[in-house]
């Protein structure tokens, strides 16, 4: 039987392929626990990690803050409107993930613990390395 990370590899270098709903544990796995080692870079709304797949392709994994875009329906209308977006300019969508778990909590350091829901929302991109242009010189 087939690996399932082998799977998600394969539909993640088909560059004609739609953005696919990725599970959680893999973009743990590719990002490595989400380490800061793997860590390109932080805003607003989230982290941005360096994803390494087994083959070695690289792809950006933006973990999204619990505050921002985790209500389902916003998250929804967020990934399809990066879904539609198809430029070479912009870099390309190619998963993400929306999945929900629940987490035995700690209220505010009180030593008590409550079952939280807690949202996970991940979207996925290609990764491209940006290169300097050569200094440009004119002559006369």
């Amino acid at each position: 039987m087939a690996n399932p990370n082998d799977l998600w590899e394969k539909r993640l270098q088909d560059p004609s392929a739609k953005p696919v709903p990725l599970p959680f544990e893999f973009l743990k796995a590719i990002t490595c626990d989400f380490s800061s080692e793997q860590e390109l870079g932080r805003g607003g709304y989230g982290v941005v990690y360096k994803g390494v797949l087994p083959s070695g392709k690289i792809i950006a994994v933006k973990k999204l803050f619990q505050t921002h875009l985790t209500d389902d329906t916003k998250f929804q209308n967020e990934a399809s409107s990066l879904m539609g977006i198809k430029h070479q300019n912009v870099v390309q969508f190619v998963g993400y993930c929306a999945e929900t778990s629940f987490e035995l909590v700690d209220v505010e350091g009180s030593g008590k613990h409550i079952m939280a829901e807690i949202p996970k929302r991940l979207l996925c991109f290609e990764y491209v390395r940006m290169q300097r242009k050569p200094s440009q010189v004119h002559l006369r």
